[in-house]
């Protein structure tokens, strides 16, 4: 980082946060053996701006801040016909958020809207957003994909 952190206590935001990699190899002279299988890979970046209050000139990864619509209950016209809720073809997470994010509090769903979307299912929706809003890549599957969790 370019910059080191405020001193102090801070407050926690729910972010979420996408990291883009794609297997690359370098072209093999003309001539040689087949290139090696990916060895390395190229990373999606971005570049804060030197005028950033948070980070000047950092190099980071797309991502941002939870937004209320990001949790929407509107979500569900649009997931319905694809998957059922509340987890929407998603697998869980392997391990409790608790043990690997101490002191991160729970979310404390709206209580004026029960039928905001799961934590995990919001901060997905959360990351493409900010994915694509940042960096202008749409992470999007055709509508004929193979559903999730298909062998063919």
């Amino acid at each position: 980082m370019s910059t080191a952190l405020p001193p102090g206590p801070s407050l926690w935001r729910r972010a979420a946060t996408v990291i883009l990699a794609a297997g690359w190899t370098r072209p093999a002279a003309a001539g040689s053996l087949p290139p090696p299988p990916a060895e390395d890979f190229r990373l999606l970046l971005l570049k804060r701006a030197a005028n950033q209050g948070f980070l000047p000139n950092a190099h980071v990864f797309p991502g941002g801040v939870l937004d209320a619509a990001d949790r929407s209950p509107d979500w569900l016209r649009l997931f319905a016909p694809h998957h059922e809720p509340p987890r929407f073809g998603l697998g869980l997470s392997a391990r409790p958020r608790a043990a690997f994010l101490p002191g991160l509090p729970d979310f404390q769903p709206d209580a004026a809207d029960p039928a905001a979307l799961p934590d995990d299912v919001a901060e997905r929706i959360c990351a493409i957003r900010e994915t694509f809003e940042e960096a202008g890549v749409l992470l999007l599957r055709p509508r004929r994909a193979l559903p999730i969790g298909s062998k063919n």
